[in-house]
């Protein structure tokens, strides 16, 4: 029996332990709405964030974290006792100055290097590597750069560590420092991993180049472990059943409580051979070993994948008291016909094992055994981030076969049961979607906010033990009425359940004692109201209250409240780039009319003279189901006969909507520019036949010397930006672009370079450089900052003028394995969207019918870019290329009908300082609508702000 709580099915709401902001407002479900707080906004705007616990507050962090994690500093200077004479534990090198400093409220140093200055100049300081040595940490620098002089000094600064092993033998890690004008205090930081045997730290600030200076007021060193924090949930769980003789690593294994603890993807073949990757297909099902569930997976021609992750096999041996190398494994299947299954187990580094094992029809239990030794520091490292894959393989068979996964169990004991559960108590939250192979959660503006929670307890023994095969046949589903029966029900903790906002902050909030049916699963759905925007849900089950008890299970969920609905102009501006053959049958949803799909030639080629046009006929359907047009980006073949040919095809296989056809040169020719205007005169040619409304986009440097026909006015040069931390660095190669074309030439950028962050709680940080007792980190990107410089990198093509500007950016990129490198997905390994999808979409929504008239560069860097909507409105965007510190700006005469919101859709604080609306901007982009009747205002109050300031032409800059 299973019984379903509604909306204010909830005795009460508590908040013993851990009270809740002031001014929260009753809502639905029984919870605590809150509204908008400027102050902690503007805080939270300029706070820094941390992996898996963002920008929580105290509040929240009370909630949803261990209480016995408590990261520690282990080194901190604040320059508090500096003089024109000495730092206090710090060598001057060389013929460096120091001074002190005291800037809003904060003291600090300025080190300055003479421009006659010779040699090595600054300051070192040699640390205690006692509380560093076998640390995972981060290292903090705060300081401020004030003026378009003192960034350029700032950049011939050195930042480093140097590190020495047991033997004397000295290393030196750079740690590159990224800055631009800023008006307040900023903080950089470096993720960093000392082996055991480091002997001594120094840390170095020295001048590569004389005229050198920083004004540094902070550098910290904070212990991490982020591994640990990594499997926040299933490392707590297992903590907490250390006296348990079998304790399962797999969280979820029974898919009782969702599909947040797993991820699939279908693995199959280019027709030369290569890997693809593509959604995989699958539901839950009622045909189950344990529970009421099991996972159903459509198999086709292709390898189908299940993955769990990620595993902390360093917690495993934890619990169990054991030490061994042995990792039993245990599962339930079936199938309709038999089929090959691998199993493995792998770090980041390498694979532990892999077991294999046919699948044959009935469920039937599956068990085996990996071994694996961990030869050095870092292998016991990344045995705390382990990934257990299930690749099921396809014989050829084009209609799908039905396979089941059940019962999964990982432990480094042998296991007697059918299955173990992680924990006594499992918690996991359900999602709003339906599409499994696409993207999910995604909730239109319009529509309630609706999702599940679903707590399970372990079921009695007999259950589980010794339970027979079973058939392939699905229990029944009758049952008898609940509301006829007595139920017996029985506390299992407090539940915190609370959604934050993009930012981290609480804006919804309950706690409540659930009360589990006996033997049934607790449901309880919630239905509430939320603006436009990235929330994610957190529910954390405690034994005890909040915060003062241990974890018991814990689960998170993303999702995202977009304009599903809004218009997508015909050939509209911005565009996406497809992962391989992957198209969203959202993309409209995000504001995307139109995806960029690289088909080199070589992929379609399955033998030495036959190409296979199928996948490339799939790609033209997908694009007619989703509704978007395609930006072919088409690599031809070596030799003249062939690539008229294969274009030919190309163009004859493809029947859906075709916005361009992307054409780069020839990579061998002993004539590239000769060949090329050949080919580009042959495929505009077939364009004009079969797609007469489509554009010819040629890659090729502006002004290469390519000579083509005058009279084409539908020919597009496509221009390239580089990935930078700063991308407005990339402003002066743009207008030199637009410069060499001239005014009348099209451009197009296909993909504006991304890397994107993840907000999902399972930080999976690479090793960026390494040496023998030290490594730095893979930069753990912010999602908020990396979203925000992904929109302003799409927006300064505007500085070229560009036509067609797309974002490298992926709507749907099946993950293949944890460690997949995914800087250029909008959604997490579940398909759930990051906040850069938000970004992207509130940016599209805004601008898809937006002209910009004017761009106004602003003392201090600041940019304002001025549009008109076809609608009337008006619209800035307006930002700072770095720094998170504010800078105001004051617009006179602004009424609050005038909007202004961050990047992802959340309002501003109106605020007024006489007749002046204050508009705060960094390197987070806002954007400032008014109504048609404001805009006249509007642009009043921009002209103001124009003094000393340089403005471009109306179209640009």
């Amino acid at each position: 029996m299973k019984r379903t709580m509604g909306l204010l099915a909830v005795a009460g709401v508590m908040f013993a332990g851990c009270e809740a902001p002031p001014a929260a407002v009753p809502s639905l479900a029984g919870g605590l709405m809150y509204p908008d707080a400027p102050a902690e906004i503007r805080d939270l705007r300029q706070s820094n964030w941390i992996p898996v616990v963002g920008r929580m507050s105290a509040y929240a962090r009370k909630r949803h974290v261990p209480p016995d994690f408590s990261p520690s500093e282990l080194f901190v200077d604040e320059f508090e006792d500096v003089s024109e004479q000495q730092i206090i534990g710090w060598r001057v090198i060389g013929s460096a100055m120091v001074s002190p400093v005291h800037i809003d409220g904060a003291k600090g140093l300025e080190l300055t290097v003479p421009e006659a200055a010779g040699g090595r100049c600054g300051l070192e300081k040699n640390l205690d590597t006692t509380p560093l040595a076998g640390r995972e940490v981060r290292l903090d620098l705060r300081f401020t750069c004030r003026s378009e002089r003192r960034a350029e000094a700032l950049g011939k600064i050195v930042f480093a560590i140097r590190v020495r092993d047991r033997d004397g033998r000295e290393f030196e890690i750079p740690l590159p420092l990224t800055a631009d004008v800023t008006p307040g205090w900023e903080t950089q930081s470096w993720w960093l991993r000392f082996e055991p045997e480091l002997s001594s730290l120094t840390i170095c600030i020295y001048a590569e180049r004389p005229g050198a200076m920083l004004t540094v007021d902070r550098i910290a060193i904070t212990e991490t472990n982020l591994a640990a924090l990594g499997t926040l949930g299933p490392a707590e769980l297992i903590r907490r059943q250390a006296s348990t003789s079998v304790v399962n690593a797999v969280r979820g294994g029974d898919f009782e409580v969702g599909s947040d603890s797993f991820y699939g993807c279908r693995l199959g073949r280019w027709p030369n051979g290569d890997e693809r990757v593509a959604p995989l297909r699958w539901a839950f099902d009622g045909g189950s070993v344990s529970g009421d569930k099991s996972l159903l997976i459509y198999l086709q021609d292709e390898i189908a994948r299940v993955a769990f992750g990620p595993l902390d096999l360093n917690n495993l041996a934890m619990a169990t008291g054991e030490a061994g190398n042995w990792y039993h494994l245990s599962f339930w299947s079936q199938s309709e016909r038999p089929v090959n299954l691998t199993v493995t187990l792998r770090t980041r580094g390498r694979i532990l094992g892999r077991l294999n094992f046919e699948i044959s029809p009935g469920w039937r239990r599956y068990a085996g055994r990996f071994f694996a030794t961990a030869q050095s520091f870092e292998q016991i490292r990344e045995l705390s981030f382990a990934e257990l894959s299930f690749d099921f393989l396809g014989e050829g068979a084009y209609e799908s076969e039905l396979c089941r996964l059940d019962a999964v169990c990982l432990t480094n004991v042998p296991i007697e049961a059918a299955y173990v559960r992680p924990s006594p108590i499992e918690l996991g939250l359900i999602g709003p979607s339906a599409d499994v192979a696409d993207l999910i959660n995604l909730i239109d503006e319009d529509a309630a906010v609706t999702f599940g929670i679903r707590i399970v307890k372990d079921h009695d023994p007999k259950d589980v033990v010794d339970r027979p095969v079973t058939t392939s046949q699905p229990e029944s589903t009758e049952k008898d009425d609940p509301s006829q029966q007595a139920v017996s029900t029985f506390p299992v903790g407090q539940l915190a359940l609370d959604i934050l906002d993009a930012w981290d902050r609480v804006v919804w909030t309950r706690t409540s004692s659930p009360q589990v049916p006996a033997g049934v699963p607790y449901d309880e759905n919630i239905s509430l109201s939320l603006p436009r925007g990235f929330y994610r849900i957190w529910a954390t089950l405690w034994d005890g209250e909040p915060g003062l008890s241990s974890i018991l299970s814990q689960s998170s969920l993303g999702m995202a409240v977009i304009a599903q609905n809004a218009p997508v102009p015909l050939n509209n501006v911005f565009g996406l780039t497809a992962d391989q053959s992957n198209i969203s049958l959202r993309t409209t949803q995000l504001g995307a009319g139109w995806v960029y799909v690289e088909i080199p030639a070589g992929r379609l080629r399955a033998t030495a003279n036959e190409y296979d046009f199928a996948i490339w006929q799939e790609i033209g359907a997908l694009s007619r189901m989703a509704q978007v047009q395609l930006v072919a980006g088409l690599a031809l073949p070596l030799t003249r006969p062939v690539w008229e040919w294969y274009a030919r095809q190309m163009l004859v296989n493809y029947d859906a909507p075709l916005l361009a056809v992307a054409l780069a040169p020839p990579a061998i020719s002993t004539q590239p520019e000769a060949e090329f205007s050949e080919q580009l005169v042959w495929v505009r040619g077939l364009l004009e036949d079969r797609f007469p409304d489509a554009l010819l986009i040629r890659y090729q440097s502006v002004g290469d010397g390519v000579t083509v026909p005058e009279s084409s006015v539908k020919d597009v040069v496509a221009v390239t930006s580089y990935e930078r931390v700063i991308p407005e660095q990339n402003e002066s190669l743009l207008e030199s672009l637009r410069s060499e074309a001239g005014e009348k030439m099209m451009l197009a950028n296909l993909a504006v370079p991304v890397r994107l962050g993840s907000s999902s709680p399972r930080p999976a940080q690479s090793v960026e450089l390494a040496v023998p007792v030290a490594q730095r980190l893979a930069d753990a990107a912010d999602p908020l900052r990396s979203a925000s410089r992904m929109v302003r990198s799409v927006l300064i093509q505007s500085v070229a003028a560009v036509r067609f500007v797309g974002c490298d950016a992926a709507a749907l990129s099946p993950p293949r394995s944890l460690y997949d490198d995914n800087h250029r997905r909008l959604h997490e390994l579940d398909y759930s969207p990051r906040p850069a999808l938000v970004a992207f979409e509130r940016m599209s929504s805004l601008l898809n019918d937006a002209t910009l008239r004017r761009w106004i560069d602003l003392p201090g860097t600041g940019r304002l870019l001025y549009y008109e909507k076809d609608d009337g409105r008006a619209v800035v965007a307006a930002w700072r290329p770095f720094g998170m510190a504010p800078e105001r700006l004051p617009l006179a005469d602004l009424g609050e009908a005038v909007q202004v919101m961050d990047f992802l859709g959340g309002i501003e604080p109106v605020v007024y300082e006489g007749d002046r609306r204050i508009v705060e901007i960094n390197e987070i982009v806002r954007y400032i609508v008014a109504p048609a009747e404001q805009r006249a205002a509007l642009r009043q109050a921009l002209d103001e702000l124009q003094t000393a300031a340089t403005v471009g032409p109306d179209s640009g800059r």
